[in-house]
């Protein structure tokens, strides 16, 4: 016995060691960004084939929950949505993204619909995710990876089993159209959630975070009717979100040409594509429908 126990301590620990370094290797080097760089030479395209009235801008909350299609058709003004998925992952990323976007005459812009979800929830977004890219990659190399390795056994092993063949990281999103917006029939839509209650951040550190990004708005679209949207979600506790933004709000300075809206959009599970912030189709719709009202009262 004693041998036995020996021999699975001199073999069986190199196993575990090699494998769990094989998996750090996959974590650090093994990144798919082609999603994302896939999204962002879409946006490239569009631009260069419009000249936008009006912009969506955020994460993946605007993606999945707002159409720049609908909002152009409504409103006369041709919106394109320049949001990514998380806002590139920090702060600085996504301004320099919207920066970047050399032919935009951001003077033209009339109209500036931004959505987001980070000040809520995302306390040390750009403290943790200062050294991402916008792809999502960090650039240090990780001895902690953010996914444990048993997830990533389990989701190895639930990947093979639906679908006979190994499917690491699925891009969130596949297609967008020439507005911007996802197509929606390219994604994998499930919500299968029993739902969960809204947790929010201390709403003083929420008002600073708001504070800043009103400043790079009104300083990168000087001309422009902000729109600033807390967005509809799905959660058992509607009330609680609705309550937190409200307060948020109330503690807000007063900007020119800037209103903030909570999105009070009742959004049921069957209008949710995968998580509480990314409707689906018909969720889009009637989040859609709601900013397009309170873009009217404006005008």
């Amino acid at each position: 016995m004693a041998s036995v126990n020996k021999l699975s301590l001199y073999i069986g620990i190199p196993i575990i060691i090699v494998i769990y370094v094989a998996y750090l290797f996959y974590v650090n080097l093994g990144s798919d960004n082609a999603s994302q760089q896939r999204i962002i030479d879409q946006h490239y395209e569009n631009l260069i084939n419009t000249t936008p009235q009006a912009l969506v801008l955020g994460g993946s909350n605007a993606i999945f929950g707002l159409s720049a299609q609908m909002l152009s058709k409504e409103t006369g003004l041709h919106f394109l949505n320049f949001s990514l998925r998380s806002e590139g992952f920090n702060n600085q990323n996504y301004r320099e993204y919207i920066s970047s976007l050399n032919s935009l005459d951001a003077d033209s812009v009339e109209v500036v619909v931004y959505s987001s979800i980070q000040f809520s929830r995302e306390l040390d977004r750009d403290l943790v995710r200062s050294n991402f890219n916008i792809f999502g990659e960090s650039a240090d190399v990780q001895l902690i990876p953010n996914k444990t390795f048993s997830r990533f056994m389990i989701e190895s092993v639930k990947s093979v089993i639906e679908h006979r063949k190994l499917v690491f990281d699925e891009p969130e999103f596949y297609m967008i159209n020439n507005y911007g917006d996802l197509i929606h029939s390219s994604v994998n839509c499930d919500y299968s959630r029993a739902g969960r209650r809204f947790e929010s951040l201390s709403v003083e550190f929420q008002v600073e975070k708001v504070k800043d990004q009103v400043e790079f708005l009104k300083l990168t679209f000087p001309k422009a009717q902000i729109l600033f949207v807390f967005p509809a979600e799905h959660y058992l506790d509607q009330g609680a979100m609705i309550e937190n933004f409200s307060l948020v709000i109330s503690k807000l300075p007063s900007y020119q040409n800037v209103a903030f809206i909570v999105d009070k959009t009742e959004l049921s599970a069957s209008e949710i594509c995968d998580t509480e912030h990314h409707p689906n189709e018909i969720g889009r719709l009637k989040r859609t429908a709601s900013i397009l009202k309170e873009l009217q009262a404006l005008h």
